[in-house]
């Protein structure tokens, strides 16, 4: 599965990154940690707060990636947490998750959720 687009990942250091969802898995890994998961509106109201500082959502290229991923697609087309939590919330922006042209498993936020590639 192709996840290419580069998008931030925010360390606790409030440090921004650019990274692939593949790769800034790993970094967070590496740091004993994951991707947010999300579980609530509280949560995701954080989650935003914090991708939002300093961003200004210019092109698509600056959003961040949340843990939720479809890890064996096509084979099974279920959203998972990289941490392993139970997918118990959601916040998709209007029309997704779309898969656009088939390629798009991994998601980013923006307020609400969009799937990407």
């Amino acid at each position: 599965m192709e996840r290419m687009k580069p998008l931030r990942v925010i360390e606790a250091a409030r440090r921004f990154l650019w990274a692939d969802f593949d790769n800034a898995e790993e970094i967070c890994v590496s740091n004993n940690g994951h991707l947010a998961s999300i579980h609530n509106v509280e949560e995701n109201t954080f989650v935003n707060e914090i991708a939002e500082s300093g961003n200004d959502y210019g092109d698509g290229s600056d959003l961040t990636w949340i843990g939720l991923t479809q890890v064996n697609y096509p084979n099974n087309k279920d959203w998972t947490w990289t941490d392993g939590t139970p997918f118990d919330y959601k916040n998709w922006a209007p029309s997704q998750p779309d898969n656009y042209k088939g390629i798009e498993h991994c998601v980013q936020v923006s307020l609400q959720w969009c799937i990407v590639s």
